[in-house]
């Protein structure tokens, strides 16, 4: 048993190296100039590697949906224990990513470049070496040679004048707007999000920004991507309660609940005429504008049937209620939940929890490291829950300096990890009582703005609050033009662990002298 365990150590990189050549065009492109048999110490995964560089030449395609065909034909020429070895290790990857939607090509190319390195780097000093107790120098010096040539491939250098440039930008612009959106008008607003992007979410505290963020690990999941979620206020059974209550919107009991949904302003004022109109009656509503209280004994329906059609400018988007039945949030509906999702997705999400100040980046990278060489999971999507009580990057650092290292960092890590990276962030005390958030209510530290890609701000008034809305601006965003004064509203039924049932741009029907909205 000691023998098998530290063989699969030895080979947990070769693995996932082989892992990424047989799943992702992309990466076996990638690494098709520089990798080298030789490099592969196991031959289970070295006759694997080989049989995905020959099909790659062949089709220009990674080798996955044919893998299997590739190993019936070839197994009766090797090892049977190594043929075993091979059978295990591509049921495995059978199982990860029939489900699963890719790999994180760039991470992976970027550690592949560093263990090819380090192998040629191993394998050059053992024929020094060899070379050296022969009294061969001149060959020493040879071997020397050949290793500064390999490592000068590596790095290529490009010009205006490689026309596969284009091609290549072309793609990746493709595969990028596919990476992560939020449905809806959330989407739209937010834009196609991406890898290396640090997102912020601004709020003031027990404003939903917890909320938010696990609904980007949700997103992520039923994306077919890979999350790992870092808590720092939060104990691991509140992270998967939030999580579970969001897959089941299940209630402490089964029966009806209220649940807010888009509606037309046009519907509740009965001056919409079009036939399609499901309603004949219309509300009252009271003197600051405000919508009345839902009677259930009343037959108002709200009404969404312009909403995404030609007749789309008669739609005015306005919220309502709803009673929809909901189960028991029991084991037995949690449970079958479960058992769907991960058949269907696969075990994508992550989660890991540190006492408030009990981590820094420093500390979250050694994490990510452990879930990669312990259970091969590489993160798309990595979210910190929340910056203000992450621990000092170096204990030097106080104050301004603090945050400033700490969003830096965070900034790297995305780089590095080439994830999406999304932290939560407090705002002023002044947050409060704002209708909208500004870039001024930015708490400890406004700099923190020139760090992030996207910055969310999370707006509500008690009025909302109440009704189950939210509404997300923006703060900065460097990658598309953005107004301060512009947000999208999404609906919210919190105790059911539903953060974003759906989303639209819902124009305040009246402002009074004070300037609340809706």
């Amino acid at each position: 048993m000691a023998v098998l365990k530290r063989r699969k150590i030895e080979t947990i990189d070769e693995q996932r190296i082989v892992t990424g050549m047989i799943v992702s065009r992309e990466y076996m492109e990638k690494v098709y100039d520089f990798l080298d048999l030789d490099y592969f110490q196991s031959p289970h995964t070295q006759v694997v590697a080989k049989w995905c560089i020959e099909y790659y030449e062949t089709h220009l395609e990674a080798s996955f949906p044919h893998i299997q065909d590739m190993y019936n034909l070839e197994k009766g020429k090797m090892r049977e224990e190594d043929a075993e070895m091979v059978k295990d290790f591509l049921l495995i990857i059978n199982e990860q990513y029939q489900a699963v939607g890719g790999i994180n090509a760039e991470y992976l190319l970027t550690q592949t470049l560093k263990w090819c390195k380090t192998r040629k780097m191993e394998i050059t000093l053992q024929r020094v070496k060899i070379r050296m107790d022969v009294g061969d120098l001149p060959g020493a010096e040879r071997e020397f040679k050949e290793f500064e040539v390999v490592q000068a491939q590596t790095a290529r250098f490009t010009t205006m004048g490689d026309e596969e440039i284009v091609s290549q930008i072309v793609a990746q612009q493709e595969l990028d707007n596919f990476f992560f959106k939020f449905p809806g008008a959330l989407g739209y607003f937010l834009g196609d999000l991406k890898r290396g992007w640090l997102v912020g979410i601004a709020g003031a505290f027990k404003r939903g920004k917890t909320w938010l963020a696990m609904e980007f690990a949700i997103i992520g999941m039923l994306s077919f991507k890979k999350v790992a979620f870092f808590s720092l206020e939060m104990s691991e059974i509140e992270m998967w309660t939030r999580v579970y209550k969001r897959l089941t919107a299940a209630g402490e009991k089964k029966g009806l609940h209220l649940f807010p949904v888009i509606d037309c302003l046009h519907n509740q004022t009965g001056d919409c005429n079009l036939q399609q109109r499901v309603n004949n009656i219309s509300l009252t509503f009271g003197p600051n504008g405000e919508l009345p209280d839902h009677d259930p004994s009343i037959p108002y329906k709200a009404c969404t049937a312009c909403r995404n059609t030609r007749d789309r400018n008669q739609f005015l988007a306005s919220h309502w209620w709803e009673e929809i039945n909901r189960p028991e949030f029991d084991f037995q509906t949690i449970n079958s939940q479960r058992e769907a999702l991960l058949k269907q997705y696969g075990n994508n999400i992550m989660v890991r929890n540190y006492p408030r100040m009990g981590a820094n980046i420093f500390d979250i990278e050694s994490d990510l490291h452990l879930m990669e060489q312990v259970h091969n999971f590489v993160p798309d999507i990595i979210i910190i829950d929340y910056a203000d009580i992450l621990k000092a990057e170096d204990e030097l650092s106080v104050g301004v300096d603090k945050e400033d290292r700490t969003w830096m960092a965070l900034a790297a890590l995305a780089q590095k990890r080439s994830a999406l990276v999304v932290v939560p962030t407090q705002v002023t005390r002044a947050a409060l009582d704002a209708i909208r958030t500004t870039q001024s209510h930015m708490a400890k530290w406004i700099g923190k703005l020139a760090h992030v890609d996207v910055m969310a701000a999370l707006n509500q008034t008690e009025e909302q609050k109440r009704n189950g809305v939210m509404r997300v601006g923006l703060l900065a965003h460097r990658h598309q033009d953005f107004q301060l004064s512009n947000d999208v509203s999404i609906l919210q039924k919190l105790d059911l662990g539903q953060v974003a049932l759906d989303s639209e741009f819902i124009r305040p029907r009246q402002t009074s002298a004070e300037g609340r909205d809706e």
